[in-house]
């Protein structure tokens, strides 16, 4: 396979563990600027937001091993 195609691969399941990493993280990947409002209407709550970063972290980690693994053999 290419290498450019598979260093785009692997740098997208690492973007994926990157955003699930902000998701976690206490500042987050609301705006900066204007921040995120608890009230505000699709709020989905900080236990959501955070079990959907768990989420992205696993599905990259795993997608990242399983194309190395893919690689090798």
């Amino acid at each position: 396979m290419n290498t450019i195609v598979q260093g785009t691969k692997y740098l997208s399941w690492v973007w994926i563990v990157f955003i699930g990493a902000l998701m976690i993280t206490p500042g987050g990947i609301w705006c900066i600027r204007c921040g995120v409002i608890i009230d505000a209407p699709g709020y989905i709550g900080d236990p959501a937001v955070t079990f959907l970063g768990i989420g992205a972290i696993v599905l990259g980690v795993v997608g990242l091993i399983t194309s190395i693994l893919l690689l090798r053999q």
